[in-house]
């Protein structure tokens, strides 16, 4: 893409500051984009605030006498002081103690292991905080309804939360987000909520 003049846009609003291992998560796929998104991991989670982020020579092209060439944007909240004093906290936080999102993989292996033997689990990754699997259940389309299945019939997100981590079924696969610190103190001691164990139902059919 690049190479043909094409921009590269990284969205890291999601995946930023240490969410998937590394710093960022164009890191970790060796990519050099010339615009990054950032947010929320930003101030971590504590106020909001957004960046956009530009390769220098993006940057050089806007820098003139010329106010044609002035690229006139702003948003309402630019540079608010609480935002951007969380913002310095966080990052101090996340510069001076690395290791803590370097081996987040580490933390989550154990456990994914765990699911491996199960018959209709398939294809685990994980990437820092982020982990995912899916499930042999037939079409992998958004339109699967073992998705639906899984939240209400055995409460999947609710047995998730109690074991500190956040779940989302979607179709035939999950994503499973970094657990708190406060549910992860508990983990020895909750029991989570008993349900029947799953089987696929058979597809719906219309008369």
């Amino acid at each position: 893409m690049q190479t043909h003049g094409a921009l590269l846009i990284a969205d890291e609003v999601m995946t930023g500051f240490g969410r998937t291992g590394s710093l960022f998560a164009c890191q970790r796929a060796g990519l050099k984009p010339d615009l990054m998104a950032l947010s929320k991991g930003l101030t971590g989670g504590f106020l909001p605030m957004g960046v956009t982020m530009a390769s220098e020579r993006l940057y050089r092209g806007f820098i003139s006498e010329t106010p044609a060439q002035t690229f006139f944007h702003g948003h309402s909240f630019t540079a608010n002081p609480l935002g951007c004093a969380a913002a310095l906290a966080s990052l101090d936080l996340l510069q001076h103690n690395p290791e803590r999102y370097q081996q987040f993989d580490a933390r989550h292996i154990p456990l994914l292991e765990e699911l491996a033997p199960h018959p209709l689990v398939k294809r685990i990754r994980c990437q820092g905080t982020v982990a995912a699997f899916e499930l042999d259940a037939g079409s992998t389309g958004y339109l699967n309804p073992i998705g639906k299945q899984l939240e209400s019939a055995n409460n999947c997100s609710a047995i998730a939360s109690i074991r500190g981590c956040i779940c989302a079924p979607w179709a035939t696969w999950c994503i499973c987000c970094r657990p708190s610190r406060s549910a992860r103190r508990n983990w020895s001691s909750a029991t989570p909520p008993s349900a029947p164990a799953w089987r696929p139902s058979a597809p719906e059919t219309k008369a």
